[in-house]
């Protein structure tokens, strides 16, 4: 018999579609929620629109100020343009720059003398000191005669006759000059030493390497003063026992030599002292007693020692009769810090000269004063030249000798100075008793200078 037809593909793998709901339409169903209105409109929250229009102003006066003007018919266009708007002129500055004024010497040199040239292009520039007007101090014969007088009146052994009735063979008024140059520097070097370790921070070699010694800051002294400082050198540091006394803080004691006790000041170590007790009566030497034929009289007898109760040494009062005393290297710690010190020396160095046509000596002339005909101050002088020929001379010769000595890996010239200092001298020449004399007088203090007398033994004293 014939098979029965089986049911269609579709229908067997295909699922049913569900009945539509009537409560609700299909496009209800199926269709998504509408979009939310905003609050504003888009156009409104992020394109702002532009104001209207201004109908007082038309638009061509409102955005575009950039077009020209129209033209004025009681002007040409050639002359409208002369009357255009030009560019501003450059900025003039409030202050405008000046040349800077000349320099101020500090010292104002006399009449006659240049103010010193700047260094040229050579790196020389010596300091002239031409048409020099010299003046000289006068003293009178009166004045020289009176100051005569009173020096040799303080002079014990020295007859005043020949100062009071003397006569004058001569009596000169001259200069002399006083050349000084001063260089003031700065020397320093480095040297190992050690103080005691009280427990402070170390600033050793952890910390970095050292700096140079020129490398240091210090603040400069007064100008032409002499000033040592000593400084410790940053990172250089360290601690180590203390070689006095291995470093315990002890050393034995130098009076007693560590034993504890010193000799008996009283017995000097005899342990026994001859006593003196007064007595009244005595055995004879003859051998017989009574009375002592000498009234008082003084028994002496010998006694242990008191003092040290006749052991011959007392306890030493230096260490306590302990025989160790404080280390004074290391005040007791046991311990030294190391370091390198750095010394500076500041240092005025003076050299000087002295030209006079008298026979003065030299150490007399540099202790009176006189008048500055001439003075330079700066980093480094310059040899004078047109002056005194001796002044150039030595000028020449002292400004290198200090260039040289001065100046170098361990020393530095911080400033230079120089002087010529004018100082009067008086030579008096007279004759005593067929015998020709001379005394000076000298510098703003006038001052006597006798080197020989006439009368020196007023008295009849020898001199031997």
């Amino acid at each position: 018999p014939p098979a029965a037809p089986a049911s269609p593909p579709v229908q067997q793998i295909s699922p049913q579609a569900q009945p539509p709901d009537p409560a609700f339409p299909p496009a209800q169903q199926i269709q998504a929620p509408p979009p939310a209105v905003p609050a504003f409109p888009p156009a409104q929250q992020i394109s702002p629109q532009a104001p209207p229009p201004d109908p007082a102003f038309p638009p061509a006066q409102q955005i575009s100020p950039q077009a020209p003007p129209p033209a004025d018919p009681a002007f040409p266009p050639a002359q409208q343009i002369l009357v255009s708007p030009q560019p501003p002129p450059p900025a003039v500055p409030a202050f405008p720059p000046q040349a800077p004024p000349p320099a101020v010497p500090a010292f104002a040199p006399e009449p006659g003398y240049a103010t010193p040239l700047a260094p040229g292009a050579e790196g020389s520039s010596p300091v002239r000191s031409q048409g020099v007007e010299i003046s000289f101090q006068e003293v009178t014969e009166d004045e020289a005669r009176q100051l005569f007088m009173d020096f040799v009146s303080q002079e014990s052994c020295w007859g005043s006759d020949p100062a009071k009735r003397f006569k004058y063979d001569s009596l000169q008024n001259t200069n002399a000059l006083h050349y000084i140059l001063e260089t003031f520097s700065e020397k320093r070097w480095t040297e190992m030493a050690h103080t005691p370790y009280r427990g402070e921070n170390i600033d050793g070699s952890e910390y970095g390497p050292p700096p140079g010694k020129w490398d240091i800051p210090q603040n400069v002294p007064a100008l032409f003063t002499d000033e040592t400082r000593d400084v410790e050198m940053p990172h250089t540091s360290s601690v180590r026992g203390c070689h006095n006394c291995e470093e315990s803080g002890k050393v034995n004691c130098p009076e007693c030599h560590a034993c504890g006790h010193v000799p008996c000041p009283r017995c000097h170590g005899e342990r026994q002292i001859v006593n003196q007790m007064r007595c009244e009566t005595c055995h004879h030497p003859e051998g017989h007693e009574g009375p002592c034929p000498d009234v008082p009289h003084f028994h002496e007898e010998i006694v242990a020692c008191y003092e040290c109760l006749g052991c011959g040494h007392v306890s030493c009062s230096e260490c306590d009769g302990s025989g160790r005393v404080k280390c004074e290297m290391c005040e007791g710690y046991g311990e030294l810090k190391h370091y390198q010190k750095l010394i500076i020396q500041w240092k005025n160095n003076v050299s000087e000269h002295i030209v006079e046509a008298a026979s003065l000596p030299v150490d007399l002339m540099k202790t009176v004063s006189g008048r500055d005909v001439f003075r330079d101050e700066r980093v480094r002088v310059f040899p004078i030249v047109d002056s005194d020929p001796e002044i150039i001379e030595n000028s020449n010769r002292l400004v290198q000798e200090h260039s040289s000595t001065f100046a170098g890996p361990d020393e530095r010239i911080i400033m230079q100075r120089q002087r010529v200092v004018m100082k009067p001298v008086t030579e008096a020449a007279y004759t005593w008793k067929g015998t020709p004399y001379t005394f000076y007088i000298y510098g703003f203090e006038k001052r006597v200078h006798v080197p020989d007398y006439a009368d020196t033994c007023c008295w009849g004293c020898s001199i031997l």
